[in-house]
């Protein structure tokens, strides 16, 4: 028998409700969430985009407050629909905030126009890399609701690729646990994120 995994004995996890879903009744958890999960993304965004760390904070700061006020504009039309509007709202701010820089007079234009021109033919990480990023950033954050034994049989043949009877046999479980442990954190996931990264 698997053991129980901290998700089912912990009162705060929340398996049932995705995080989207969570985001659209304004709960204050579910936007730390959703910062927490695309936050890196939007930044690195802003690093193909070429903004100084400065200028990417602020930049991801003006698309949270972004996405609070349309996010009830937003429907889920097909896979990466999420994730495409969040990219679109970014690039917007990122081309609002050289917009601004370039109505000041100190700011040498030629420069500034050389700058979005850099821009625009950097502008995509590939999708299975936006991907990865996402899955992963969502891993790190459920890592702690389950227990040692659950994730590393999740990890070693979900992330690894390696065979659940090796994996049983090197963490003293029953084949079936490991199986069992694989398909509550994969349901973890596909529960709380789907809608957000594919």
């Amino acid at each position: 028998m698997v053991q129980q995994t901290d998700e089912e004995s912990s009162p705060g996890a929340s398996t049932s409700v995705s995080l989207l879903d969570r985001v659209r009744r304004n709960e204050e958890e579910g936007w730390k969430r959703l910062a927490e999960l695309y936050g890196p993304l939007i930044e690195r965004w802003c690093r193909c985009w070429r903004l100084s760390d400065a200028d990417s904070a602020d930049v991801r700061q003006e698309v949270f407050q972004s996405v609070h006020r349309s996010l009830g504009k937003f429907e889920r039309a097909q896979r990466g629909a999420f994730r495409s509007w969040l990219k679109t709202v970014t690039r917007n701010k990122v081309h609002d905030l050289h917009r601004a820089r370039a109505s000041q007079p100190t700011i040498d234009q030629s420069a500034v126009e050389q700058g979005v021109a850099a821009r625009e033919w950097e502008d995509d990480i590939p999708e299975a890399t936006e991907i990865s990023v996402l899955y992963r950033r969502a891993m790190d954050l459920i890592q702690m609701d389950f227990n040692e034994s659950t994730w590393k049989a999740f990890v070693a043949t979900v992330v690894d690729d390696r065979p659940p009877h090796d994996v049983a046999a090197e963490l003293g479980i029953s084949p079936n646990a490991v199986y069992i442990a694989r398909s509550r954190v994969l349901a973890r996931l596909r529960a709380e994120f789907s809608e957000l990264i594919e």
